[in-house]
């Protein structure tokens, strides 16, 4: 079949009215606005062969002025892929995939935000463009071994071009670049269920390797095991109680290392070439999961990370840096139902950076303690229904570098959105 789709708002009448009664949105010149269309087809060639193809394009942007300083974003993007599903036997799953994208963006205003970072008073015009592309290629096998093992095994492939100009006011920051990468993951995972399905464990390695212009990446090892065991099954009101823990390596570059010029300095330069390693991440989380039979269920995770070779700027770029991440998840869920279902979830997070030989351990700029969402649709009949969303967070520090007896925070944020949706259906039900 094919499927067809698209999304345009314009919210621009909504702000303009909104301006009449408060100054919080006067800033807004040109609201947030999203064009975009979706093209998906799929065929059966037959029962153990199936195609599918997907086509997007979109545009998006904003433009907004604030304390002096003007800019304007728009952007393009769009991509293309196709996926090929084998299954040769029983015991045998193949899946491949081919694709291929861009991304174009472009931001214009004046230079104040650039002047801030630099120092200078500079408010000549400024132009930002960016252009990526990329090809993709992913194949996966998935073995069936008896009735409890499965082997999979694959490797992910994304050629990337990136290019960045600026026109701007002259200063330090100038650069115009345009690099090259190939990123190459093979991986292999063992999975392992028993008889009754009590445990499940999966057992599993990834290599990631960067090859990049100019820069030379070590491969990166990431193993990781977890196991799933249920302790209750249809007991009483119980559907299932199933307790699990995971711990893993987690490996990568941050994608924004390809705008790096030749007048940027690293602080890890040795001999005139740049040897720069992968963040890495040790993930550990252990969880709980008890699912109701009234369509409820309950969830909660605790969850510690050690960061290690953490990028950070003070006045060059350095990948030294270091983090200590831990925090507990719960979710209370009522799933789909005729009269009221929703979500209450709520958020405890500790994280702490170090950088280099240094001995301060801070909070960074974007870390909050505690974070609470809840939402709620309200099905007053088949075809009305009102939709609520309500978020807290605890306020972001204003000084990074903040210690524990000087923490200057930014005020809570509260947000409450209301939504009331009417279906206009026909004589059947649709």
């Amino acid at each position: 079949g094919i499927l067809g789709a698209g999304r345009v708002t314009y919210l621009d009448g909504y702000v303009n009215i909104a301006k009449l009664f408060t100054d919080s949105v006067k800033f807004v010149e040109v609201a947030p606005y999203i064009r975009n269309m979706l093209l998906d087809a799929g065929y059966n060639f037959s029962n153990n062969v199936y195609y599918n193809a997907s086509a997007f394009l979109g545009n998006d942007g904003l433009k907004f002025s604030l304390s002096g300083l003007s800019l304007a974003l728009d952007s393009l993007q769009g991509f293309f892929i196709q996926n090929l599903q084998i299954v040769p036997s029983p015991q045998i799953f193949i899946e491949t995939s081919l694709g291929a994208g861009f991304y174009n963006s472009k931001l214009t205003g004046d230079n104040s935000m650039e002047g801030i970072i630099t120092g200078s008073d500079s408010t000549e015009p400024m132009a930002r463009k960016t252009k990526t592309s990329s090809i993709q290629f992913n194949s996966a096998l998935d073995f069936f071994i008896g009735s409890s093992f499965v082997l999979s095994a694959g490797i992910e492939e994304q050629l990337l071009f990136w290019n960045m100009a600026n026109d701007i006011a002259p200063n330090e920051n100038q650069s115009d670049v345009q690099r090259q990468g190939l990123w190459t993951s093979p991986f292999m995972l063992l999975e392992w269920t028993s008889k009754k399905q009590i445990i499940k464990t999966e057992t599993g390695i990834r290599l990631d390797h960067l090859l990049f212009s100019g820069i030379n990446t070590p491969l990166a090892i990431n193993p990781r095991f977890n196991i799933d065991i249920t302790i209750l099954r249809n007991k009483h009101f119980v559907d299932s109680l199933v307790a699990s823990a995971a711990t893993g390596l987690f490996s990568a570059l941050p994608r924004n290392v390809a705008s790096y010029n030749e007048d940027v300095t690293f602080a890890e330069e040795s001999n005139g070439a740049l040897d720069l390693r992968q963040t890495s991440s040790w993930t550990s989380i252990t969880g709980l999961a008890l699912n109701f039979l009234q369509n409820y269920s309950f969830t909660v995770e605790a969850y510690y990370k050690n960061v290690q070779h953490r990028w950070y700027k003070i006045k060059n770029y350095h990948f030294d840096g270091m983090s200590k991440i831990l925090g507990v998840d719960l979710m209370l869920r009522r799933f789909e139902s005729r009269f009221v279902d929703g979500w209450i979830s709520y958020s405890y997070n500790f994280t702490n950076n170090k950088d280099g030989e240094s001995d301060i351990w801070y909070f960074p700029l974007y870390h909050r303690f505690h974070t609470l969402n809840v939402n709620a649709n309200f099905k007053i009949t088949r075809s009305c229904n009102i939709s609520v969303h309500f978020a807290y967070a605890s306020g972001r520090y204003l000084n990074e570098y903040s210690e524990e007896n000087n923490e200057e925070r930014q005020t809570s944020p509260v947000t409450l959105d209301i939504k009331f949706s009417k279906y206009f259906l026909n004589k059947s039900g649709r």
